[in-house]
């Protein structure tokens, strides 16, 4: 059972990461602006229908594509970790921007 919940935790993690509802939620609010409670509803709905429909085929077919390109899975590991670690760097050059707007600290 607490392999189950480990994998369940794990799994539940990454694709939040993935999908990133903080990030999005302040550009569906910004596109969906002026329309009726309504057609945010089925906006949400169809975006959530196609997001389910895009995670499922990458999990069918997914593995079938690495190995019809030869891409073995230690490299698409290898290229994750310089993907985060360029995200991370834009985050905190951007978190030092800021703070050097608002004078927190001092620039270099």
């Amino acid at each position: 059972m607490e392999k189950i919940s480990t994998l369940f935790v794990g799994t539940f993690t990454t694709l939040l990461a993935m999908v990133n509802p903080l990030e999005a939620l302040p550009i569906f609010l910004k596109l969906m602006d002026g329309k009726s409670d309504r057609e945010h509803l089925q906006v949400a709905r169809r975006s959530c229908c196609y997001a389910t429909l895009l995670m499922f085929f990458f999990l069918v077919f997914g593995t079938l594509m690495l190995k019809v390109f030869e891409v073995p899975l230690s490299m698409v590991r290898i290229v994750g970790f310089f993907v985060s670690a360029m995200g991370m760097g834009l985050i905190f050059h951007g978190l030092l921007e800021v703070l050097h707007q608002y004078g927190a600290i001092a620039r270099p």
